[in-house]
């Protein structure tokens, strides 16, 4: 017989993580016990009773957080262990853990042969499945901020595979061409399919983002107030696109100005509609990348994406490099 404890340390540590220290150290105790006995790669039953541990270790170890991976990860370099459940008040290792006289170890029938099912057939055995509880779900690894997904990000994958919008509207065009069959000849994309395609994305985009507000509006209701479009008085135009309404419908301007379309803040679209102006205004400032974008769309909240987007732009950071003066000698 062999057993082993370890001291819990003085730093404050939960009790999942200190049972899943013991786990480890059970698994350190087998291979130390295999190789001094020289067993094969036999299957081997190890035990614990707590099942916020056993969730850990019957999960994929990506999913925790470093002090649970790192645990789990050496728990499974002995893949022929079989993880199961002892109930507590069977567990020989609790007469380490808490302690016990020397006159009731002697005739601790637990310590010295084990629960007396374990002499059974493994289907008498204790079972249960492990608990995926709120107290092992605390140790989750959480997913960063920049890679959690926005509505405005589902739909068509497409506009994720390429990193301007000049591309994206070329190759939506080409697939436009290819599967409405259409009699073209030419090789050569013209400008209203590249502004369709444009168009598509756009419309997919406010879709996804605006779709609340798209179907108050078409049923004639007015929208809510804790919506971000309500100061911007929305409506949707014949082609079901959502654009702005306002007193500019009065002026001397092209329908587009008078009435851009709305895009939201977070969106691929979005980001990449600001790459192209950003580019085209020769990597120009905050306010001249929105009057030009203004002049046909309008983002929700425009300034913060754009700047931004500017804060990103490596030519630009290279601009904004100041040299050092040094002091005279």
């Amino acid at each position: 017989m062999f057993s082993k404890s370890k001291v819990a340390p003085l730093k404050v540590v939960t009790i999942p993580r200190l049972e899943l220290c013991a786990c480890v150290l059970l698994v350190r105790l087998a291979k130390r016990v295999r190789s001094a006995l020289d067993i094969p790669d036999i299957p081997i039953h190890l035990w614990t009773d707590s099942t916020v541990a056993l969730a850990w270790i019957c999960s994929q170890r990506s999913k925790w957080k470093d002090f649970v991976r790192n645990r789990v990860t050496e728990i499974h370099d002995l893949p022929e262990a079989q993880w199961r459940y002892v109930p507590s008040g069977e567990n020989p290792a609790d007469l380490v853990s808490r302690g016990v006289p020397v006159r009731q170890l002697r005739e601790a029938t637990l310590w010295w042969s084990g629960p007396a099912w374990l002499s059974s057939s493994s289907g008498d055995w204790p079972s249960l499945h492990p608990d995926f509880s709120s107290e092992s779900e605390r140790e989750k690894r959480s997913t960063p901020a920049s890679h959690t997904a926005t509505p405005s990000d589902e739909g068509w994958n497409l506009k994720h595979r390429y990193s301007s919008l000049n591309k994206l509207l070329r190759v939506t065009a080409w697939c436009s061409r290819i599967f409405s069959k259409s009699s073209y000849v030419s090789d050569v994309l013209t400008p209203d399919e590249v502004d369709k395609a444009l168009m598509f994305w756009v419309q997919e985009c406010q879709q996804l983002s605006f779709r609340k507000e798209i179907r108050e509006l078409l049923g004639g209701r007015v929208i809510s107030k804790s919506s971000p479009l309500f100061r911007l008085s929305p409506f949707v135009d014949g082609n079901g696109f959502l654009r702005i309404a306002g007193r500019l419908r009065f002026a001397n301007l092209e329908w587009d100005e008078k009435h851009p379309l709305i895009l939201p803040k977070r969106s691929r679209v979005t980001e990449l509609l600001i790459d192209s102006h950003h580019r085209r205004t020769l990597h120009g400032g905050t306010q001249l990348i929105l009057s030009s974008i203004r002049r046909r769309f309008w983002i929700v909240g425009g300034r913060v994406p754009v700047r931004t987007f500017i804060q990103r732009c490596m030519v630009c950071a290279k601009q904004r490099v100041v040299t050092s003066q040094q002091l005279m000698g």
